[in-house]
């Protein structure tokens, strides 16, 4: 069951009449989100559903004893005033504390290494021991990969740690931690909800909210609009050009425009449908993108790009490495170790693990070379260029992302000049059109804009001239113009559909649009793009 299938709408309707009804008993209404949740990940394979059990028994169990031998704030009453301090636990008992948190964690990713990334090391290992001459019998598990396990793995994580650290105090109750880690809106492809958001909503009473309810709608309406307009049209185009295995400049830099459009409007659609979903329900995600393509350097991308999974980085790897209260060299090694840490995270395939190294690299050299930090102040127009520049290093890199062999690779190398050049002429044009004081050049800048996109529009029409519904399909292109214009009105709010017109036939002219687009493309029932993570 996903998303943008019927039955999950049938399933939205009905849990949406029960869970309302039950308002009044929270215990009931948490039991009825736990079914569901389960119901909705078994859809996939009921199998896998004992690995979600296990995780959820397992962290749940040891987060005890680790909370209650963590150090934690305490009031202690002193006649009519009242102190806060820290409760010290002792050494032994903190060592038993920490030696849980470290059991269940080997267990957790335990878990997630057999299932991800078993074959992945057992078949490189073959290849390092033929480069001897070394022949190596290694046997292999052919199993599915669970779909959601890196992102309720590292929620479990996050909680154990923090129980530790003493940052939460631990969920006595089983049902609402249970419902936290398999809250089914955000389960299987983020946001990556910390127990200190999501547990205290699911604790107590919700009460029906209208307008974030209305918030929620608008945000599951743009999200299935940006998924099956643009990102399910996009797809089957990006993987025809791999089918054809013909890899030239042109090629390349298609494949590199397309592919970062399509993985945009793929996975940030995920996370708003899933925000969507959980608001109708009086509960608040995260905002896990925040217009990332109008980054004016890459580490305001990465601010503004996954942003639940960067911070998790941040907390649990980056930090305790020593993060930037270290020397140089070690803060490069550290930031190094994130993104290598974060390619593999995302999937057993050595494009990710170069994926991951290459931002690395990227990433070390815009902060300690050219000092690059991130901006402080609201997107303007005058900051065309610099966004230019900066989608185009995030689109090449994610060209990388989407290669399967070296071969994919190294035609980025080879086709790379095509793709540089016409990224620094946008950007030239983009100073042109919004940087220089005469209105002359500013013009010309216009232009350029504007002759490039009628010709990419007229090179696509005309390679597909004589299949009319193939042409029709090209739909995507004003679909996809929409969405950057909704984006970039909407780019200081909460999310692309904050604001909204406030005449009332406009705004439902918006919505009927928007439902007419989704209902009459062709939908292909492609997968959300993050499921294989």
């Amino acid at each position: 069951m996903i998303f943008t299938d019927a039955s999950f709408g049938v399933f939205i309707v009905v849990l949406f009449g029960l869970y309302w009804s039950l308002r009044r008993y929270l215990t009931v209404q948490n039991l009825l989100v736990l079914t569901a949740s389960y119901l909705f990940y078994a859809w996939w394979d009921w199998r896998f559903l004992i690995l979600l059990i296990l995780t959820s028994f397992t962290t749940w169990i040891t987060a005890l004893p680790i909370g209650a031998a963590s150090a934690h704030p305490v009031t202690v009453t002193a006649g009519d005033s009242a102190i806060v301090a820290v409760r010290r636990p002792d050494n032994r008992a903190k060592r038993w504390a920490q030696a849980l948190m470290i059991s269940n964690i080997v267990l957790n990713i335990g878990i997630l290494v057999i299932f991800k990334y078993f074959n992945f090391f057992g078949e490189n290992l073959i290849r390092i021991f033929n480069l001897f001459g070394l022949g190596l019998d290694w046997f292999t598990l052919r199993v599915l990969l669970p779909v959601g396990i890196s992102f309720y793995t590292f929620q479990a994580i996050s909680y154990s740690v923090d129980c530790y650290r003493g940052v939460i105090r631990p969920e006595k109750n089983p049902l609402t931690f249970f419902t936290y880690i398999a809250f089914f809106p955000q389960l299987v492809a983020g946001p990556i909800e910390r127990a200190s958001q999501l547990i205290p909503q699911l604790a107590r009473r919700r009460v029906f909210s209208r307008p974030m309810a209305v918030d929620g709608m608008r945000m599951i309406l743009y999200g299935l609009f940006k998924k099956i307009c643009v990102a399910d049209m996009i797809a089957p185009i990006v993987d025809g050009f791999y089918v054809d295995n013909v890899f030239t400049p042109l090629v390349v830099f298609k494949i590199t425009v397309l592919f970062s459009i399509q993985m945009y409007c793929d996975f940030s659609a995920y996370s708003e449908i899933a925000r969507g979903v959980a608001a109708i329900f009086g509960v608040r995600l995260m905002a896990n993108f925040r217009v990332p393509y109008f980054s004016r350097n890459i580490i305001e991308f990465w601010g503004r790009w996954h942003i639940s999974l960067m911070l998790w980085f941040r907390d649990y790897i980056y930090i305790p490495l020593g993060g930037s209260r270290c020397p140089v060299g070690r803060q490069i090694f550290n930031i190094l170790a994130v993104f290598f840490l974060s390619g593999l995270w995302h999937g057993a395939g050595r494009n990710f693990v170069v994926w991951g190294l290459l931002w690395g690299v990227i990433y070390v050299t815009g902060r300690f070379l050219l000092g690059l930090q991130r901006v402080k102040e609201s997107i303007e127009s005058k900051d065309l260029w610099r966004i230019i520049l900066t989608y185009g290093v995030v689109a090449s890199c994610l060209y990388i992302f989407r290669s399967s062999h070296w071969g994919e690779m190294f035609a980025l190398v080879k086709g790379g000049w095509f793709v540089g050049c016409f990224f620094l002429l946008a950007a030239l044009a983009g100073w042109l059109a919004t940087g220089v004081r005469s209105a002359i050049w500013r013009l010309v800048g216009r232009l350029i804009f504007a002759a490039g996109g009628i010709l990419w529009v007229r090179g696509q029409v005309y390679a597909v001239r004589d299949n009319l519904w193939e042409i029709f399909g090209w739909v995507w292109v004003p679909c996809a113009v929409w969405v950057l214009i909704i984006e970039w009105r909407n780019r200081a709010e909460e999310h692309p559909m904050a604001r909204v017109p406030a005449t009332a036939w406009k705004r439902y002219g918006m919505y009927l649009l928007f439902f007419l687009l989704i209902v009459l493309t062709n939908n292909t029932n492609e997968g959300f793009i993050y499921f294989r993570f």
